[in-house]
């Protein structure tokens, strides 16, 4: 077991575990990161399911990222074990890095990185400039590169309880700083650009205008994560209040980029449909009906049939709108309502 003059003068042990409660911030940060990775797989299968035939670019995006968080998971499950089951009891298991430096500090820069340049790369679609999106893309990639010197300083220290130096703290602000200026550089451009689209048609609207919605939330969502980290790091150093916030930023990332995706789905019949004889734009969807099976044995069973819809955003640099199209059908058989 690690000796206690190991530690640094006027560290708090306590504090390692959590707040005053003695609910431990690490295993907080676990149990959310799990609860992540989760919604993330089931937006993954709806992604799978309802948009085989998206361009092979967007996909392999898709693909990527969701490997990436499962890899990521696959570490941070190792970390879990490592610190509170093998390691239980040990004061050195729960100050070591383990595979931290690598499945925080590593996996968040290039998760953040490759969620904010396909923000970027829509953003350069809708405004049809370079300066915005390229800006956007080297305020990324600076933070992610100061993502991989903290995970260097923080392999080095081997230790958690040895990260409150000027260099680390330096590289950490650097990183955190970077990234919420490219969360919220992208929510007020995309909400801006978006805002000057006027299709004349009322369901395209209605698509537009809950994109700008998603397009704030999820901006709102990740800036403020990346603030709380670097907030926690520096008001209470030498501790691990951070490490909660640092284990949920790659999944969020993930989680808002797969949710703007599936927002093109739509429930045929629910409360956000909106019908209009005038509006010539077909809205995608999950169908939901019921139909009545006749037949020998089965008169008058009402049986759910379920077919779903895709909707296809298409760019094009000749046409300054956002073309919608209904393309084939999905995994999932069915009969187009």
């Amino acid at each position: 077991m690690i000796p206690v003059e190991f530690l640094p003068p006027g560290f708090e042990i306590s504090q390692l575990s959590g707040p005053a409660a003695r609910i431990p911030a690490t295993i907080i940060g676990y149990f959310l990161h799990g609860c992540l990775f989760g919604t993330l797989t089931v937006q993954f299968y709806i992604y799978y399911e309802a948009f085989p035939k998206d361009r092979l670019f967007t996909k392999c995006l898709v693909y990527g990222t969701y490997t990436l968080e499962l890899v990521q998971t696959i570490l941070v499950a190792h970390d879990a074990f490592a610190v509170f089951g093998s390691g239980f009891g040990d004061l050195q298991a729960l100050t070591d890095v383990h595979l931290f430096w690598f499945s925080v500090p590593v996996m968040s820069g290039v998760v953040a990185f490759v969620g904010q340049s396909f923000y970027a790369y829509r953003i350069h679609v809708l405004s049809k400039t370079y300066v915005v999106p390229v800006l956007i893309v080297i305020i990324a990639l600076t933070s992610s590169i100061a993502a991989f010197v903290v995970a260097a300083f923080v392999w080095q220290a081997g230790n958690l309880a040895l990260l409150n130096n000027q260099r680390t703290s330096e590289a950490v602000g650097v990183w955190g700083a970077a990234a919420a200026l490219a969360d919220i550089l992208i929510a007020i451009c995309m909400t801006y650009y978006l805002l000057q689209k006027d299709t004349g048609f009322r369901h395209t609207q209605v698509l537009l205008s809950k994109l700008i919605r998603l397009t704030v939330e999820t901006g709102t969502v990740t800036a403020a994560a990346a603030l709380t980290g670097l907030i926690l790091f520096f008001v209470f150093p030498g501790t691990m209040y951070y490490g909660c916030i640092a284990l949920l930023v790659p999944k969020l990332y993930g989680n808002m980029m797969f949710m703007v995706l599936n927002s093109r789905l739509r429930i045929v019949g629910g409360r956000a449909t909106y019908t209009s004889c005038s509006d010539m734009v077909s809205i995608p969807s999950f169908v939901l009906r019921d139909d009545i099976v006749s037949g020998s044995g089965h008169s008058g069973i009402i049986r759910p049939a379920v077919s779903i819809k895709r909707e296809v955003f298409r760019e094009r640099d000749t046409d300054d709108c956002v073309e919608m199209k209904i393309v084939g059908e999905s995994r999932s058989t069915g009969e187009y309502a």
